[in-house]
């Protein structure tokens, strides 16, 4: 049961650092407005303005849907977790 923990651990490092890297969540704003939203690799932010018509289009970390989706990812793995436990005590 030690390896199944381990590989949960694993699985969970693995998750937040795609979700950390690759699958941020962004807001983009254009006119002062937000236009729509997307997910995207985090270095979408580095250069993030670009002019159409005189006007400026730029993406914004849109942080609360970021710490939903970490709160998610870590509600599931630690559920997880304490089922292989619970498992673990019956056997």
């Amino acid at each position: 049961m030690k390896i199944v923990k381990k590989n949960i651990f694993l699985i969970y490092s693995v998750l937040i650092s795609i979700v950390g890297l690759f699958v941020v969540p962004l807001r983009s704003i254009y006119d002062g407005k937000v236009v729509y939203y997307k997910y995207g690799p985090i270095w979408t932010l580095m250069n993030n303005k670009m002019s159409i018509n005189r006007q400026t289009l730029y993406y914004v970390l849109d942080v609360p849907r970021l710490v939903i989706t970490l709160i998610v990812i870590t509600i599931c793995a630690f559920s997880l977790y304490l089922y292989m436990n619970d498992k673990e005590r019956i056997m």
